[in-house]
């Protein structure tokens, strides 16, 4: 069977989330941004984890404390100075 690199949930939830993570590819992504069977479910992490899935969320809604369309700093902004020495 075919399983898919990325799933998007867009109206279920709930119970749903199950048979969307048994969809899921090795390294698949599930990303949950609406529902209607409501917002809670149990999910086995050991399946999740096995098969190194991740779950996001989002409310498709610009982030807070940020001015509509600034999600990245322009190219005015100062950059921060780079750190002397590099990593250790």
């Amino acid at each position: 069977m075919t399983r898919a690199p990325i799933s998007f949930s867009i109206w279920w939830g709930g119970e749903y989330i199950n048979r969307n993570l048994a969809c899921l590819a090795m390294d698949g992504r599930l990303v949950q941004i609406a529902f209607l069977q409501g917002a809670k479910a149990e999910i086995n992490l050991a399946q999740v984890m096995m098969k190194r899935q991740t779950i996001t969320g989002s409310t498709l809604r610009p982030p807070l404390g940020r001015p509509e369309g600034r999600d990245r700093p322009s190219a005015e902004e100062p950059s921060p100075a780079p750190v002397r020495g590099g990593a250790r």
